[in-house]
């Protein structure tokens, strides 16, 4: 590791943070984790009890990506303070200041 990176917070027990959301009223298990390399890792699963087959995608984006893709946004962030973001919006303890819209 470069000692100029900064250090991510840590997750509850070192795994995802997950919560439940739901967009277009389908409910789902959304988990966000980060492996030592700063990679993110964005797990979402279908939890509707409806009897149909759990869906399930899974992204995962490098710390080059994410940065990348943040300054195209003309919104910079860095990969420390873009996890952070991506948890407190999760976590709901930015006062509402921070949401997460899943996009089906």
């Amino acid at each position: 590791k470069m000692a100029s990176k900064a250090t991510l917070p840590t997750l509850p027990s070192h795994g995802p943070l997950c919560t439940l959301t739901s967009s277009s009223s389908v409910r789902y298990e959304l988990c966000i984790s980060t492996s030592v390399d700063n990679t993110l890792v964005v797990h979402l699963t279908s939890a509707d009890t409806d009897g149909s087959a759990p869906r399930t995608w899974t992204g995962t984006y490098s710390q080059q990506y994410v940065e990348d893709i943040t300054r195209k946004s003309g919104n910079f962030k860095k990969f420390a303070t873009f996890h952070t973001m991506l948890l407190e919006s999760l976590r709901e303890v930015s006062n509402n200041s921070l949401t997460l819209d899943v996009l089906t």
